[in-house]
């Protein structure tokens, strides 16, 4: 699997998707991409992800991070949370 030459799509899902672009590392300029997602849980992401296609034809893999949005921007103050 070359994951870091292809780029997952969430075609099929992109209302779960907010932001997303090119993941730009010193160690690894091509480290795939960034998707910034919301879903109810992380059983959900995983579902998605999962039934990418690009996942199904073993093209690419998806490393899921979850984290605590404490600060946002104004428009992705829905999804603020506080520690608890």
């Amino acid at each position: 699997m070359d994951t870091a030459t292809t780029t997952p799509t969430l075609t099929h899902a992109r209302e779960s998707a907010l932001a997303h672009g090119q993941a730009t590392t010193v160690s690894n300029p091509r480290d795939g991409e960034v998707i910034l997602a919301v879903a109810e849980d992380r059983a959900r992401i995983e579902e998605i992800t999962a039934g990418d296609p690009l996942v199904t034809a073993d093209v690419c893999a998806y490393r899921i991070t979850e984290f605590v949005a404490t600060k946002t921007a104004p428009a992705l103050e829905p999804y603020r949370e506080t520690l608890g």
